[in-house]
């Protein structure tokens, strides 16, 4: 099989996961003839390759059209993230079992609660660095942790924290999977609900992230942009509601509504859109001195007392036994492929 997974110039950590993590259970070739592998990563879309056969494992559906021939032969999906990339998808919701990330749970050792140190804070990677988040968490007294950092000692850091606030989705994911609390949070609207829903309905869970506030007048602006992106699912939705039974009942709306978004051109105006961001991130240095004035100041204060009450606050944790019953499927799809041959 061939590995195929997000492996762009600025990957994060949880890409980066798939570099080894299905080392231990397959072996990988680079062969043109090779099935591909769908790894880690919210990558059902357009950009997977072109082969015979297609094997879908645990992937996410949700930032881009999903390919045209998802249906057709070839395409043996084993498992997708969770209950809403199975409809994206057209496919039954047994076809859902979790983020296959979970499998970190197999190969590192769960930290006993005695040992664990600090709260640490996991940015989503494309978090801009105007929003001075490492300066907000040294403030707070949270430990910043770069998710752009080599995935294993990622990955070793959470395990030994006491608690993990994640922006980052896949932070949440290797917390739950190594039994350390963790607590969602949003600093821009960049973030996608869809996926994280996808997750989090995977392990019975809600979806509540608490929305921290802008760090300064360039994070402000810069939010206003992605807003108007069509990648942006807002979180005043049935999804963000704390009754579990409230948000499936969404799911169907939500969908209908995702579905559309996704026929109007999605990937065009999310380009369009990208741009602008990228050339507003390109010009904040050329901004006027007084926007870093009293304003800035209160808004930089704001967001360190958010931060702060965030590692007060008590974690979330999926139920152990419901965390053990998705990663002996996993476990248990790995060991119907390896009886295989290829």
């Amino acid at each position: 099989m061939k590995l195929h997974f997000w492996d762009e110039k600025y990957k994060n950590f949880g890409d980066d996961l798939n570099s080894w993590i299905w080392s231990k259970y397959f072996d990988f070739s680079s062969s043109p003839d090779a099935p591909i592998f769908v790894g880690i990563g919210t990558i059902i879309d357009e950009s997977i390759p072109v082969a015979e056969r297609i094997i879908v494992f645990g992937s996410g559906a949700g930032y881009a059209k999903p390919p045209a021939h998802i249906g057709e032969a070839g395409f043996d999906i084993r498992f997708v993230r969770g209950p809403l990339s199975a409809r994206l998808l057209n496919l039954d919701e047994t076809k859902s079992i979790t983020d296959p990330a979970i499998l970190v749970a197999d190969q590192f050792q769960r930290v006993p609660t005695g040992d664990r140190k600090g709260v640490v804070f996991v940015p989503h990677f494309k978090s801009p660095k105007s929003a001075r988040l490492r300066d907000v968490c040294e403030r707070a007294g949270i430990e910043y942790v770069d998710p752009l950092s080599e995935s294993r000692s990622v990955v070793t850091r959470i395990s030994r924290a006491e608690k993990v606030i994640a922006e980052s989705m896949h932070a949440a994911i290797v917390a739950d999977a190594m039994r350390v609390p963790w607590l969602p949070v949003v600093t821009s609207p960049e973030i996608s609900t869809f996926k994280w829903c996808d997750f989090s309905f995977s392990l019975r869970l809600p979806y509540c992230p608490l929305v921290l506030p802008a760090t300064c007048f360039t994070h402000q602006t810069r939010d206003l942009l992605i807003r108007q992106s069509a990648n942006n699912l807002s979180l005043a939705s049935p999804w963000a509601d704390n009754r579990f039974t409230h948000e499936r009942k969404g799911i169907e709306q939500q969908m209908e509504s995702f579905h559309a978004i996704v026929e109007r051109q999605h990937d065009r105006l999310r380009k369009m859109f990208s741009l602008s961001v990228r050339i507003f991130n390109r010009s904040v240095g050329r901004l006027p001195a007084f926007f870093a004035g009293r304003k800035g100041g209160d808004l930089f204060e704001a967001s360190v007392a958010a931060m702060h009450e965030c590692a007060l606050r008590p974690g979330v944790l999926s139920d152990e036994k419901i965390h053990e019953a998705a990663l002996s499927a996993v476990l248990r799809a790995i060991e119907e492929l390896q009886s295989e041959k290829f």
